[in-house]
């Protein structure tokens, strides 16, 4: 893939990393290559707002 992607979430909540990506992500080098070492497949987040400049992401990966 070679360039990165942010995330600017103005709210708390869960969200899937399928929902946030790109489009393409999925079927981008980058993606393949890091499940290959890493055996996840799909990532769950918990987005937490703590304070109005931070924000703290709990991930659950799918294996």
């Amino acid at each position: 893939m070679g360039e990165e992607f942010t995330v600017n979430l103005r709210e708390a909540g869960v969200r899937r990393l399928r929902d946030l990506t790109p489009d393409q992500f999925y079927s981008s080098e980058y993606f393949k290559q890091h499940s290959v070492r890493t055996c996840i497949r799909d990532e769950i987040g918990f987005f937490v707002r703590a304070r109005a400049d931070m924000g703290v992401v709990v991930s659950i990966k799918s294996v």
